[in-house]
């Protein structure tokens, strides 16, 4: 019995001590759990308070944005309105909170532009506007706010662009209400405008329009300098036709070299205009003037390339500042009899031209004149002399060692004292001037050579053959 006793009281001490700590940990537990619900209703406030900042940043970004795309006058001017302007304050709502905006413009003048030193000078001038933006909201009654601040220029804007066009008369017709057309060439006997351009009262004639009633000036250049008188400043309008018209005197001088101010050549005639807002067109053409002749060609060379023709080639001619590209070629020949006759003229684009059909181991002579835009010849150029080659025939001896050459003889009036027979660029042989035919020995075997004939008189080349070309068989 006393052991059942002992066992009793023990389970009785045991139980009352479990008791003990359950409470304690329920007491340190509810300690805890107090701690961690204050955490969280702070976190829960962060969280709603940084939702709502950044709703806010987006909603000032937003603004800026629709800021900078009103119209520049109407930012500042208080009200709202179909027209977009920007109120002193409004509210807009944004995921269930009234964000209550105010909107402070200022008119900044920039110093560094050098206009001006504050916002009261006398001259006026506001290069952009200050948007300050303000926005406020609450969150468990404390006030909030964020400032963002945004510039706006005045931006330009976007016009139609001018049109300008000659007013052109039919060529040789006299309108003075109209221009020349373009490739007309002055300063000819023969030119319908010979009596203008004497008088230097050729007519400059435009007009020029702007669908924004913007158009605000009107000029003409002649080789880039401007008539006397034709420079127009206008009031802004949508068309203007130069009246009075404008004259072009091209007996105008340079006071500066006493020359002409619009010399030889061909000229640029440009007509622009101009609007308010910087746009431009303009249209060209050309006119020449053609007082004198041009200079002669120089450096004629002939050049024989076969037994029936001649290259010639030559140095451009010039016009004033124009180059010529319209020639006259002469020739006198065969054997230089009788006078020079126009061979041909034409609007040659190169300085060189080949003639054919020449006879063989004929002289012949040149000489090229330039003609001018106008009609005006120049001087003549150097004369230049040539003989076409001649002729060589070749057959080969039934032994195959030998070939024998034959070629034309010299024609009377030519003077040849030697003829030299050369093989692959090898003289053979020395022959008198009256020679006209040689026997070559050649090697054995096959093989192709090449033979020319040469005419010398006192050691200068005279005259050659065509090259003839021989290949023998093997034997």
């Amino acid at each position: 019995m006393p052991v059942i006793s002992r066992m009793l009281g023990k389970l009785r001490d045991e139980r009352a001590f479990g008791i003990i700590e359950a409470l304690i940990a329920m007491t340190i537990m509810s300690l805890v759990l107090i701690a961690l619900l204050g955490l969280l209703t702070v976190s829960v406030r962060a969280v709603t308070s940084s939702k709502l900042s950044t709703s806010a940043t987006q909603l000032a970004n937003e603004l800026i944005e629709e800021i900078r795309s009103r119209d520049y006058e109407l930012v500042g001017i208080i009200g709202r309105d179909a027209n977009g302007s920007i109120p002193a304050e409004e509210s807009r709502t944004v995921g269930g909170i009234t964000y209550t905006i105010n909107y402070d413009v200022l008119w900044v003048d920039d110093l560094a532009d050098g206009t001006g030193a504050d916002d009261t000078d006398s001259d006026g001038s506001k290069d952009y506007k200050q948007v300050n933006v303000t926005i406020h909201w609450t969150i468990n009654n404390t006030p909030q706010t964020l400032s963002v601040v945004t510039y706006v220029k005045s931006k330009q804007k976007k016009t139609d662009p001018p049109t300008v066009n000659f007013i052109f008369g039919n060529y040789g017709v006299l309108d003075a209400n109209k221009m020349p057309p373009d490739g007309t060439v002055f300063g000819t006997d023969n030119s319908p405008y010979k009596a203008w351009f004497d008088s230097g009262i050729i007519p400059l004639k435009a007009v020029g329009t702007d669908p924004n009633g913007d158009l605000v000036t009107m000029r003409f250049f002649v080789g880039l300098k401007t008539p006397n008188g034709g420079f127009y400043d206008i009031n802004p309008t949508n068309q203007f036709e130069n009246l009075p018209i404008c004259y072009w005197n091209p007996q105008t001088i340079d006071t500066d070299t006493g020359d002409y101010l619009w010399g030889e050549g061909t000229h640029e005639v440009t007509v622009e205009v101009w609007d308010a807002h910087g746009n431009r067109d303009a249209k060209s053409i050309y006119w020449v003037i053609d007082r004198y002749p041009p200079l002669a060609p120089t450096n004629l060379v002939l050049v024989p390339q076969d037994r029936d023709k001649f290259i010639l080639n030559w140095d451009p001619s010039y016009d004033g500042l124009d180059k010529i590209t319209r020639y006259k070629i002469y020739r006198k020949g065969p054997g230089l009899t009788g006078s020079f006759d126009l061979l041909t003229e034409s609007t040659f684009t190169v300085t060189t031209f080949t003639d054919v059909g020449l006879a063989e181991w004929s002289t012949y002579q040149y000489y090229v004149v330039a003609v001018s835009p106008g009609g005006r010849t120049s001087p003549d150029s150097n004369i230049v002399t040539g003989i076409t080659q001649f002729n060589l025939t070749s057959e080969i001896e039934g032994n195959k060692k030998s070939v024998e050459l034959e070629w034309n003889r010299v024609p009377a009036g030519i003077l040849v004292d030697r003829i030299d027979v050369v093989r692959n660029g090898t003289v053979r042989a020395s022959l008198s001037g009256s020679a006209y035919e040689y026997t070559d020995s050649l090697p054995s075997g096959h093989a192709t050579y090449q033979y020319q004939i040469k005419a010398y008189y006192q050691g200068n080349l005279v005259n050659q053959s065509i090259v003839t070309t021989v290949t023998t068989k093997r034997g």
